[in-house]
């Protein structure tokens, strides 16, 4: 779960770095998919979320729809790996 914008291609490797050490791991789920969803989350998304072993979201550019979707993963008991670019904002309750 990540902020995808074309013009930040610092945002593309991340996402292809964790799909390497995800590969490397032996990892046999999807990897990352791209979803573009234009803010609304998709029941798709909300799926793949759903039948994940585990999830990695990105944090960096404090993205509404990536804090639901955390916040989904946590509320049915899936487990998420946090990052964040250093320095990046994080919204406390």
């Amino acid at each position: 779960m990540m902020w995808m914008d074309n013009t930040k291609p610092e945002l593309l490797d991340v996402s292809d770095t964790i799909k390497s050490v995800l590969r490397n791991l032996g990892s046999k789920q999807h990897v990352l998919m791209r979803i573009e969803h234009a803010d609304l989350i998709t029941k798709r998304i909300l799926e793949e979320i759903r039948t994940s072993e585990f999830l990695c979201a990105d944090l960096t550019g404090e993205r509404p729809s990536v804090y639901y979707e955390v916040g989904y993963a946590h509320a049915i008991g899936k487990r998420v790996i946090l990052y964040r670019k250093k320095d990046t904002r994080i919204h406390l309750i």
